[in-house]
């Protein structure tokens, strides 16, 4: 691989300052194993790759382009952070997560059955029992979170620390004795967008990979869909809980859709690092093959891979949270949280990833299909040749015995004595 000298980085960069806008493609996605091509990090720019592996490309970081690119002078609130953690969440749990870190009465909400909302959450809120409880806490350490049952969830206006205290504390708190997480990942696939506020502008805008809240202007109240419940409450929790009032939040259901979409980007990355490292445990077979040695995997083998290769692909295609259908109440409204959800997806280059994946999934399931054929090949063969053994035995077991036993014709005395 390339590897530019810290000189030409510097001999570069006074090309990128006189520059006034500099727009970067996205960057596919390729590489030799799952942890190198998981996430790109920085400290700086509008949507990051967040990553615990190695320092950021100089490269990438001075053709970053801009903090503000909607053109409208913001201020920043915080980010939107969507962690996907597992294959699936049991919401039943979450409650009890919830009361074991003595946040029983906070209040959580079922929205159209898609999530579940968290109007303010805060480590401050955890008892001193806590360990995150004693430890500093920035600014912006209080938001919302939406919990989704496809074992993600995305904080809207909390920091990264703050977004690792809530999935190490409730997420995946190890003195819990009841499991949350179904299938859950060795290192969680994590997406940020910036989150801005602005005096101008429309009320919310998906700018380029930005989320910008402006002036709310007319409705004060939750939107509606006329034949779905927006808001009901969850379990235990009130919803005239004292801790919060959630009945004027009209950007409700576009920050649903936004965290919808960002949930799928993460889902999609998930699926893409298990592929990668299903991948390199087979990688070695193509080349076993082409030397003329025999398969390196037995038929109980193959069929395991292959049936793990059929759930990953249900789980793209198949199951009820796929990554193909749209979510359900999108059917029933025909405002502009449809066009934030693609806008997000669109951002992530959602569709070319996930065709890439596909494309993958495909050639390795075809790999595993002819190993198959050619260990059933290799059976069949060695069937034959028993097959063969055992005839060749019988019909020379039979010339043996007719050869010994022939029947012996009377002599002439013996005829005339009869």
């Amino acid at each position: 691989m390339f590897r530019p000298s810290i000189s030409r980085i510097q001999a570069f960069k006074p090309f990128i300052q006189s520059s006034t806008t500099v727009t970067v493609g996205k960057i596919p996605k390729a590489s030799s194993s799952p942890a190198s091509s998981r996430w790109l990090s920085g400290e700086t720019g509008p949507k990051k790759r967040i990553s615990g592996h190695g320092q950021p490309s100089l490269l990438k970081q001075a053709l970053k382009p801009s903090p503000n690119v909607s053109g409208r002078e913001t201020m920043r609130i915080g980010q939107v952070l969507a962690y996907s953690t597992a294959e699936e969440y049991d919401l039943g749990a979450l409650h009890q997560r919830m009361a074991e870190a003595g946040q029983c009465e906070m209040a959580m909400f079922n929205v159209l059955g898609e999530a579940i909302w968290i109007p303010k959450w805060s480590p401050r809120f955890l008892p001193d029992k806590q360990s995150s409880q004693n430890e500093p806490h920035p600014d912006n350490d209080h938001g919302e979170i939406f919990v989704f049952e496809s074992g993600s969830f995305v904080g809207w206006g909390l920091s990264s620390q703050v977004a690792e205290v809530f999935f190490k504390e409730v997420i995946r708190s190890e003195s819990s004795a009841k499991r949350l997480e179904r299938n859950p990942s060795r290192i969680p696939e994590k997406e940020t967008i910036d989150y801005l506020k602005s005096n101008t502008g429309p009320m919310f805008a998906v700018d380029a990979d930005q989320i910008v809240v402006g002036p709310i202007v007319g409705r004060t109240s939750l939107p509606t869909i006329p034949t779905r419940t927006l808001l009901s409450p969850f379990l235990n929790a009130s919803i005239t809980s004292p801790k919060v009032q959630p009945t004027h939040d009209p950007l409700l259901l576009s920050k649903l859709a936004v965290s919808s979409a960002l949930v799928r980007a993460c889902r999609l990355s998930r699926y893409e690092a298990q592929l990668d490292e299903f991948l390199s445990k087979v990688e070695h077979v193509p080349q076993m093959l082409k030397s003329g040695n025999d398969s390196p995997l037995n038929k109980s083998e193959i069929v395991a891979r292959y049936g793990e290769l059929l759930e990953l692909r249900q789980g793209l295609s198949l199951n009820e949270e796929n990554l193909l259908d749209l979510p359900e109440w999108f059917w029933e409204d025909t405002g502009a949280e449809e066009l934030h959800f693609k806008k997000i997806l669109k951002e992530f280059d959602f569709e070319r990833r996930l065709r890439v994946l596909n494309d993958k999934l495909g050639m390795a399931i075809e790999l595993q299909g002819r190993l198959f054929e050619f260990v059933n090949s290799k059976y069949s063969h060695r069937l034959e040749w028993v097959i063969i053994i055992l005839i060749a035995f019988e019909i020379a077991h039979a010339i043996f015995v007719a050869g010994h036993h022939r029947e012996v014709p009377p002599t002439d005395k013996e005829a005339l004595a009869v």
